[in-house]
């Protein structure tokens, strides 16, 4: 279906299209045409609402604001900081009205607003409002946390969002903590009401500058594009730190959303909780890391574990760090059983995030020895285990799959370490 809404409330008018396939709401899509300086905001309600119109996560009409279009999708002009190249850009209609600031170079911008989810359809949201998936709980000595009130299997989306602050790590370079702090308060000030007041509504630990502070205690570092950067996702950071967490969170780029899914079985009543830190460290290297970057001392199951305990988990964790040395260097002599043995302390461990790769590498090592039944069974067992989402990641989740089918034909087959020859 195709229609064009004609917006004349202005000596130049504002063209939009409005593109819908099969009347499905995930293929809405709103491409700006032609300009006009207006910076109202009208509501687009098409005869056909159900096919037609935007909405947002209660399901309601979204009121879309008409983008300048001498900086669209950008709200205004960037606004720069003196001592860099770095500038702020924030498009408030971003995710059915959510909004996102983003801090960043303008090459670095223009290639953020080229991402089809900021002239396309909206980015995907979940849970909707009004789910009991999960709900909010105040755990004493520890703050709010989420316990999950249905049962999720590993794999499974527990919540997708889109960040309301995206800062360039590399503008923390040459730049005053003074002018870095205003230029993220005016980051948040130029967000929606409602997206302001999330925002604040998060908790700080260090006393700081109130932006400040809320962005150290709750903001997740992601890649995009090349670029780490410094994202706030406040549904996320409600999420308790665990050496040894249920879930796990990657940023899908192609629409900006924070992704965030079980690493293995959740039972309803359990607490969710994400690591918020490298986990293959020893405990007091994550104790240090944890208190000099959110300040808290980790007092979760694995930390509280008695300290003879405590020193064969830091033995195994040196030993699985050794051991992915090896299986990472394509040369290495390694042999199968080794690799077998990175699999059982990643199991003993609790590394439940880790396991597809352990899988992985260990069907290599089966595949180098010609071991067919055991290269299918750990290429099969990397498949079932895959939590990354990559593009990388998952051209590697298909070959695991060609080679449980067919061993004989995968690239590793026979190439075994010979002497110098490359494996």
């Amino acid at each position: 279906m195709y229609s064009r809404l004609l917006l004349a409330f202005a000596a130049t008018p504002v063209i939009f299209q409005v593109l819908a396939d099969s009347g499905s709401l995930d293929h809405v899509a709103y491409r700006f045409e032609a300009g006009s300086s207006l910076s109202s905001t009208i509501s687009i309600c098409p005869n056909e609402p159900t096919q037609l119109m935007v909405r947002g996560e209660d399901n309601c009409p979204v009121e879309l604001p008409i983008p300048n279009p001498e900086y669209y999708p950008w709200d205004s002009a960037p606004k720069c900081l003196n001592t860099s190249d770095f500038c702020l850009y924030t498009s408030s209609s971003f995710a059915s009205g959510r909004g996102i600031s983003i801090i960043t170079t303008q090459s670095t911008a223009a290639s953020l607003a080229s991402i089809p989810i900021f002239t396309t359809k909206q980015p995907p949201v979940y849970p909707p409002k009004g789910h009991n998936l999960y709900y909010e709980f105040d755990f004493p000595g520890r703050g709010r946390g989420v316990i999950a009130n249905t049962t999720f299997h590993r794999g499974d989306l527990i919540f997708s969002h889109t960040p309301l602050l995206l800062l360039d790590e590399e503008m923390f370079e040459g730049t005053s903590k003074t002018e870095r702090n205003s230029v993220a308060k005016q980051a948040v000030d130029a967000l929606p009401p409602a997206t302001r007041e999330l925002f604040y509504s998060q908790a700080g630990h260090f006393g700081t500058d109130p932006v400040e502070d809320r962005i150290r205690t709750n903001g997740f570092a992601i890649k995009l594009g090349g670029r780490t950067y410094g994202a706030l996702v406040p549904e996320a950071a409600r999420l308790n730190h665990e050496c040894r967490p249920n879930a796990r969170y990657a940023l899908d780029a192609s629409s900006l959303t924070h992704r965030a899914h079980a690493t293995r079985t959740i039972r309803p009543g359990e607490e969710l909780t994400f690591s918020y830190i490298n986990e293959n460290q020893p405990w007091a290297s994550r104790q240090a890391h944890l208190r000099s970057h959110w300040g808290f001392q980790c007092k979760c199951n694995h930390c509280s574990l008695p300290k003879k305990q405590r020193k064969e988990s830091d033995a195994r964790i040196a030993d699985i760090n050794l051991l992915n040395m090896e299986l990472n260097t394509l040369w290495s002599p390694t042999t199968p059983d080794l690799a077998v043995e990175l699999v059982e302390l990643c199991q003993a461990e609790g590394l439940h995030a880790s396991m597809e790769k352990a899988y992985m590498m260990t069907a290599q090592r089966f595949c180098a020895w010609e071991d067919e039944e055991n290269t299918r069974k750990y290429a099969q067992l990397a498949v079932e285990n895959w939590l990354a989402w990559e593009k990388q990641e998952l051209a590697s989740k298909e070959i695991m799959k060609a080679m449980a089918k067919d061993p004989k034909n995968a690239w590793c087959w026979g190439k075994v370490w010979e002497g110098g020859e490359e494996f």
